[in-house]
């Protein structure tokens, strides 16, 4: 009976394994290395910003020392109460490539977000729109290596999940879960052709504005949770190309947040991502409970599960030197999967907030 229940675990376990390799040598890849490009279009960078004194600075210092020199940076305000404001402010005041926007007070049925960005794309004079958070860091050929792909490749969006610099141990404890999805349940190069899962960094998306506007843009899903999804979704549906990439010391995100931050953040991200289905976060919590969880905790009584916890394992060893994660990660990924079902149980009874 014990071996029956080991190959009856034993055949999703291996499924995910072919996933994860075949995303390991085929998952697209940004690396930060300077090309030469058919030709240099205005990049507009978009930034929403509120209460970000901490990491404003760095992002803005990140973007002036990238070696593309075509671009504009608007960073709108929200209404921050510490120094974001003075900090943009001094920028500004040095160059004519970045300029401070005033926040507009929110109308009624817009989502915060969705109306933030609909002000910045109003005022982008840019042929590419570039989407990005205060705490991302972008490398020094970041923009003209996006750009190349874009050139080479033709998306009309891409979508960038950056390396991570992690500081506090619930950092190392959340994010991996972002790339154990990707990496398990999506197949990173055919993600414009998967209709089920809608995976989209909304902390760095690259767009043709052209793109965005044939799609309807912020102002079409403004009421939306995650807009940037359904954006997403109705390129797929116009048979527009879009692809999801992997940073190799291109952008890197900071970690900022705290516990309680983090966690909602991931959940978002998570639940967005299944279509804020109900059902099918039901149905991932209960295969990672039983194909992935379960084998770790029956290893503790039988060593006849230990081949499958290797399996496990050599898993997230293959996606953390893809994504670039210290090697200890590895050996939190209990941890992993016991927080992703936490997650999962817990956005069950989800509604969406407005930010």
């Amino acid at each position: 009976m014990e071996y029956v229940l080991i190959s009856i675990i034993a055949i999703p376990v291996i499924a995910a394994l072919v996933l994860v390799v075949y995303n390991y040598l085929t998952a697209p890849v940004l690396i930060n290395e300077v090309h030469d490009l058919e030709y240099t279009p205005l990049v507009s960078i978009l930034v929403k910003s509120r209460n970000n004194e901490k990491s404003i600075g760095g992002f803005i210092e990140s973007v002036i020392n990238q070696n593309y020199n075509n671009y504009e940076l608007l960073i709108l305000d929200d209404n921050s109460k510490d120094g974001t404001h003075d900090i943009i402010k001094k920028y500004e005041q040095k160059t004519d490539k970045i300029k401070l926007i005033e926040g507009k007070s929110l109308p009624k049925e817009w989502n915060r977000k969705n109306w933030i960005r609909h002000q910045l794309v109003s005022i982008a004079a840019g042929d590419i729109l570039m989407f990005a958070d205060p705490d991302i860091r972008i490398g020094d050929n970041a923009i003209n290596s996006s750009l190349y792909h874009m050139q080479k490749h033709n998306p009309g969006l891409m979508t960038v999940f950056p390396n991570h610099d992690m500081n506090a141990f619930g950092d190392y404890i959340l994010y991996p879960i972002i790339s154990w999805i990707l990496f398990t349940f999506i197949p990173l190069n055919r993600m414009g052709v998967c209709t089920k899962i809608n995976f989209v960094n909304d902390k760095l998306i690259l767009i043709a504005g052209k793109v965005l506007e044939q799609t309807g843009g912020y102002e079409k899903f403004k009421s939306h949770h995650m807009a940037e999804i359904e954006i997403f979704k109705a390129m797929k549906t116009q048979d527009i190309k879009l692809q999801i990439l992997l940073s190799f010391n291109t952008f890197r995100l900071i970690h900022t947040k705290n516990f309680d931050e983090s966690y909602d953040e991931i959940s978002d991200e998570i639940y967005s991502a299944l279509d804020f289905n109900r059902n099918r976060i039901i149905g991932i919590t209960i295969l990672a409970l039983v194909f992935f969880i379960l084998p770790v905790l029956l290893s503790l009584f039988s060593l006849k599960y230990i081949s499958l916890v290797f399996l496990i394992l050599f898993m997230r060893i293959l996606i953390s030197i893809k994504m670039h994660e210290k090697m200890y990660v590895v050996f939190l990924h209990p941890l992993h999967l016991i927080f992703f079902a936490v997650i999962g149980f817990s956005i069950i009874n989800y509604t969406n907030k407005t930010y």
